[in-house]
């Protein structure tokens, strides 16, 4: 086997019993018909018979090789020739290792079968024989916990364990084919196959084994018991909390369908539930979200007891349950926590501490980036809490439980500052945030008050028109009058004397007697006045010009202007006695009528 060129196989011999050339014998190859002196593979001398290899010789090529030799005297006058038919063995030499057909073998098994189940079959070739060809498998790495074991001579890998699939899924194991039974030096080969130019070595094969999933789990909720809350302002789909069952099947057989079995009402004081409420407020989502299905305004201060189920899709459907408690609470129930650590980090351990200061179950809520003055702080977050008493489950006063926290504030001083607590206070307490400003809506509230008040003093005009009556103009007023209405408040308005402005203020006072003396026509003829000891002096109407005293009456005359603008002022004179001297003459410019 892989005899290397020039190699002297074998010498050839024949006798030729005549003597001289007729008795010398030349050697040959026969092909085709031909006598030639070699081949590609072989040479022959035709002179000593010698046959030699031309080219490197491969028994796993070629394991044989038929040769026809030619003997041919040098006789004359005709030349005798003889064949023989020589077979060339090629012995075998172990010079091929073992080779896999594919560097990669896969194979699957079922879980929970018993030990010795048959996974799969390696197969090696080598193309050597006899000794030489036999194949021995080892395994290399990725059996330490001898999961499995392989057949030496046949490949044959079984199961050693019961596969659990929850446990570990899949096995990768590295076999080696040897020619040695016997492994040796497996971290050089091991070195050797990392350090391959094309990083496979054909002696070496993975062989990867899942474990295929069975239905052999039943589901778990993470808890028990949740505890929850919700504003009594939450609408419908508002997320509460999140119940989670865990299922470690594959596929369908872990698939989990959720639904809220029962919604047992507590009633605000009551320790006795009122019943279930059918059809429930909650609804639960198929990923475990629990949301309000209506309104919670109708419930405020109530409590509820919820039975969830999580029920596997694929046979034999096994069920898990957990029960939720909800309480439906005001904004004066809460307290608001403000930690300086982003809504996503585990908040349990100071929930668990400020409970145990407070001797209360505190129930977290709501939990948010914290926002103030209208920025989002995404690394700080908002949390709201309510307490409860453990043994009632009755929503406890936030004051009263801030101050019991308080009291503890040395034994709480570590537990704040790992967890960057900043603001432990009750929610009410904190301000509102001012409403943004809408131009669109401030217009439309401008626009609406100009419109009232404009409907306003419209009606108001209306109302006044309609009871507004305008007097007909006097038939005796007329500019003259004003001049001299004008003309008298005048000469009033001077600084002169008083002495001299009762001469001048004289006939103003004949003219309110005679004011007072004409009276309308149209009313009725007075009475006889009665007797009176009025110190004014008050003349009844005449049709007659009469003379008493140094006053002038005319009757039934018209006011003149100047008594028009005048009105009436009043009148402060006597009649006069006989033995009153007759007073002095008036100012030229007003006569007697």
């Amino acid at each position: 086997n892989a005899a290397q060129s020039d190699y002297l196989i074998t010498t050839i011999k024949a006798v030729d019993e005549d003597s001289g050339e007729n008795g010398r014998v030349s050697y040959f190859l026969k092909v085709d018909n031909q006598n030639v002196g070699e081949t590609p593979e072989f040479s022959l001398d035709k002179d000593t018979g010698e046959l030699r290899t031309k080219t490197f010789l491969d028994r796993e090529h070629k394991a044989e090789y038929q040769l026809v030799i030619a003997a041919v005297d040098n006789g004359t006058p005709a030349k005798f020739e003889s064949l023989r038919l020589l077979t060339v063995v090629l012995v075998d030499d172990n010079d091929n290792a073992p080779i896999f057909a594919s560097p990669l073998h896969q194979f699957s098994v079922n879980e929970n079968l018993p030990p010795g189940v048959i996974v799969g079959t390696v197969k090696a070739t080598d193309k050597d024989s006899g000794e030489n060809g036999k194949v021995y498998y080892h395994v290399l790495e990725g059996n330490q916990e001898g999961a499995f074991t392989v057949d030496r001579t046949q490949g044959t890998i079984r199961a050693n364990i019961s596969f659990d699939r929850e446990k570990q899924s899949d096995y990768t194991l590295t076999i080696y084919a040897s020619n040695n039974p016997i492994l040796e030096h497996a971290a050089a080969i091991l070195n050797s196959v990392d350090n391959a130019t094309d990083g496979h070595e054909p002696s070496v094969t993975v062989v990867r084994v899942r474990v295929k999933d069975d239905n052999d789990n039943e589901p778990k909720f993470q808890h028990k018991v949740y505890y929850a809350g919700i504003k009594h302002t939450a609408l419908v789909n508002e997320p509460i909390i999140s119940v989670i069952a865990e299922d470690p099947d594959l596929g369908e057989n872990g698939t989990l369908v959720y639904m809220v079995a029962a919604s047992n009402l507590y009633k605000f004081g009551d320790s006795q539930s009122s019943g279930s409420v059918v059809p429930s407020p909650f609804n639960i989502s198929q990923d475990g979200i629990l949301m309000t299905a209506h309104y919670m305004a109708e419930y405020n201060q109530d409590r509820f007891v919820l039975d969830i189920i999580a029920q596997e899709v694929a046979p034999p459907q096994r069920r898990a349950t957990a029960q939720v408690y909800v309480w439906i609470i005001d904004r004066s129930s809460l307290i608001r926590m403000v930690v300086s650590r982003g809504c996503s980090t585990a908040l349990g351990g100071v929930t668990r501490r400020l409970a145990s200061a407070s001797s209360a179950l505190l129930v977290p809520g709501r939990r948010l980036p914290l926002v103030q003055a209208d920025r989002r702080y995404d690394d700080w977050c908002e949390i709201h809490l309510h307490a409860v008493d453990p043994t009632t489950y009755q929503v406890l006063p936030v004051e009263k439980v801030l101050e019991t926290i308080d009291s503890k504030y040395d034994e709480l001083k570590d537990v704040y500052q790992e967890y960057g607590v900043e603001t432990l206070i009750a929610a009410s307490a904190t301000s509102k945030a001012p409403d943004s400003f809408d131009p669109a809506l401030a217009a439309l509230i401008a626009l609406l008050i100009v419109l009232f008040t404009g409907i306003v003093t419209f009606i108001v005009v209306c109302a006044c028109l309609k009871h507004w009556v305008i007097p007909p103009p006097s038939l005796q007023s007329s500019k003259g009058d004003s001049l001299a209405r004008r003309r008298i408040l005048e000469e009033l308005s001077t600084t002169e004397n008083p002495l001299w402005l009762e001469t001048k203020l004289r006939p103003y006072e004949e003219q309110e007697l005679t004011m007072n003396v004409f009276g309308d026509q149209n009313e009725q003829p007075p009475a006889e006045p009665a007797p009176t000891d009025n110190t004014y002096a008050t003349i009844q109407g005449s049709r007659t010009t009469e003379r008493f005293g140094d006053y002038a009456t005319l009757g039934n005359d018209s006011p003149t202007p100047l008594e028009a603008a005048l009105g009436f002022q009043g009148s402060t004179f006597k009649p006069p006695s006989p033995d009153t001297p007759e007073p002095p003459p008036r100012p030229s410019g007003l006569g007697i009528l």
